[in-house]
């Protein structure tokens, strides 16, 4: 699984998450017309009986574990979108230990940036990524929060 992201980061730009905005913690829905999220804390991803950890602080830095693979980078993150929209995203891998991941790929990410687009559910307890801004089917998901 992680391979496949990681080569949907470097050709797609993703795992994804970038730009206007920060990392914020702001959980609110603001107006009629506009959403506000945030992807900072720890999230989960199970594929296939294995659960990679997503760990994304305030200061923009984020970790990836996945089985003995970390990865570290920052990111951006768009907080705040029209009502309906998803939230983009970008990373870039500063990191990469190269050890096995939930896939056993133990290729290296680091240098790579990408950018995804996020959907929280309404209550954003989950958040599901598109490597694609219109494209109806979900990339990776659902993400928990933990």
């Amino acid at each position: 699984m992680r391979q496949g992201i990681i080569c949907a980061v470097v050709s797609m730009m993703v795992v994804g998450l970038v730009s206007c905005g920060g990392g914020g913690n702001a959980n609110s829905i603001t107006g009629t017309d506009q959403e506000t999220a945030s992807i900072v804390g720890t999230w989960t991803l199970t594929i296939n009986s294995c659960t990679e950890i997503y760990t994304f602080q305030a200061d923009n830095s984020f970790t990836i574990n996945s089985n003995q693979e970390i990865q570290k980078g920052t990111y951006f993150f768009q907080k705040t979108v029209t009502l309906g929209e998803r939230h983009q995203a970008t990373f870039t891998f500063i990191s990469d230990n190269q050890l096995p991941d939930c896939s056993g790929s133990t290729s290296n990410s680091s240098g790579t940036t990408g950018t995804s687009y996020i959907t929280f559910t309404s209550n954003q307890s989950t958040f599901t990524m598109y490597f694609d801004k219109t494209n109806s089917v979900p990339s990776l998901g659902p993400f928990v929060k933990q």
